[in-house]
């Protein structure tokens, strides 16, 4: 998290920040999930441990809601398609001699 200078918000702030997880990209959703476990790594990054074990397989997208924050303006970031689960991974393209 930057604020208008591009310059890290510390932890320090009182910043609050919460994530909410969208299934299927669906915005606005009927209901998502709020991961309040959320951690401070530094330099204004911000990370969330999510339990998914319980959640369908699918792309999910992430909202990042940041409030007290300090002589800026709350903020709201979306990221969609953020992740996948269950989901096969990217395999490059395979040719065949002579194709």
């Amino acid at each position: 998290m930057l604020d208008d200078c591009d310059n890290p918000i510390s932890n320090t702030t009182g910043v609050n920040v919460t994530f909410n997880i969208f299934y299927n990209d669906t915005y606005p959703p009927a209901a998502f999930r709020t991961c309040t476990d959320v951690h401070y790594m530094s330099d204004g990054y911000y990370y969330c441990i999510w339990d998914s074990n319980s959640f369908d397989n699918g792309t999910y997208s992430v909202r990042m809601n940041a409030t007290n924050v300090t002589l800026h303006n709350n903020g709201t970031f979306m990221e969609y398609g953020s992740f996948g689960l269950g989901l096969p991974p990217n395999t490059p393209r395979s040719f065949l001699p002579g194709t």
